[in-house]
């Protein structure tokens, strides 16, 4: 995980006891956690609620730097649940930050673990986006000979319908040139697959 030049500075301005004492260190740390966790559709454990009702009127932050330092954790945080980080790897990435203060990056990647599970159900799972996954397709051909329209057609027409694991189904007709056409891209789109995972 790559971070940015800005959050870099902030998570090591985070280590700085001069700068932030221990409550405000940790309360920035819990109250971007909670901020992550109340934008879930999912009923949230009873522990994680009473949290959120304690810390409702400083969820949202107020200052510049409030809302800076909020952003970079909630970054922290979505990234490495979303690449399912171990906290021992989250401990590796943040080490050059924490330098003076063990202590704190201990405290960071101790809520980090507390919450991963959490975060990845709760949060990632419902944001995530993935395409529909095609796991049958039907076809029928019909000869069309007129339609409202046109009197005469004469023309062979394919019925496609695609069937999808989540129970959708999308249906398309075509002619035979237009069935070519489409053949012709998935064969494209298959090959440029192909290339790719041949570079990886």
């Amino acid at each position: 995980m790559e971070l940015s030049g800005s959050c870099s500075k902030i998570l090591s301005h985070l280590s700085d006891d001069s700068k932030y004492d221990e409550n405000q260190f940790k309360q920035y740390v819990d109250i971007a956690i909670l901020s992550i966790l109340q934008t879930s559709n999912k009923p949230l454990p009873e522990e994680i609620q009473e949290k959120l009702n304690n810390y409702s009127n400083q969820l949202i932050p107020q200052t510049f730097d409030q809302k800076a330092i909020q952003s970079s954790l909630i970054y922290l945080f979505l990234e490495s649940a979303k690449h399912d980080y171990q906290t021992i790897e989250l401990s590796h990435i943040l080490e050059d930050h924490f330098t003076s203060n063990r202590n704190r990056l201990a405290y960071l990647c101790q809520i980090y673990e507390s919450y991963k599970k959490d975060l990845r159900d709760s949060v990632l799972k419902q944001k995530s986006f993935s395409f529909p996954e095609i796991v049958s397709l039907d076809w029928r051909l019909d000869y069309v000979l007129k339609s409202n329209e046109l009197n005469r057609i004469d023309e062979p027409i394919y019925t496609l319908r695609f069937k999808c694991k989540d129970g959708q189904e999308v249906s398309i007709s075509c002619n035979p040139e237009q069935l070519q056409d489409l053949f012709q891209k998935v064969k494209d789109a298959t090959k440029q697959v192909e290339r790719t995972l041949e570079q990886l």
